[in-house]
């Protein structure tokens, strides 16, 4: 039997929804699903660095009206942005170190 042929298709009503399809479902436009959860207020999870929503999360969250999630929710938004910037900083003060390096070894050699 092929590979293929073990493959199964996702269902016609998945449970498990990506971010354009979460944005077709409440009919509001990608920007304003990321707006959503950089401010915490949208029920959803990573993989890699992509974000996946449980429809039936999002259900609950719409019936009661969209408030703020729980701030666990809120903090996990923030530590992702955190670990972004950490990250940055961490290359930057590489490089940072690297360019003094050179300049040291060029004022060395005059």
């Amino acid at each position: 039997m092929s590979t293929l042929r073990k493959l199964k298709l996702p269902p016609e009503n998945p449970k498990v929804l990506t971010l354009a399809e979460v944005g077709v479902y409440l009919h509001v436009h990608p920007s304003t699903i990321h707006r959503l959860l950089r401010q915490g207020k949208l029920p959803g999870f990573r993989i890699g660095s992509d974000w996946r929503f449980n429809l039936e999360e999002i259900d609950r969250w719409r019936l009661r009206g969209g408030p703020p999630l729980a701030p666990a929710a809120h903090d996990h938004a923030h530590a992702v942005a955190a670990t972004s910037h950490r990250a940055k900083a961490a290359v930057f003060a590489a490089d940072l170190g690297k360019l003094n390096q050179r300049v040291g070894l060029l004022a060395g050699a005059e």
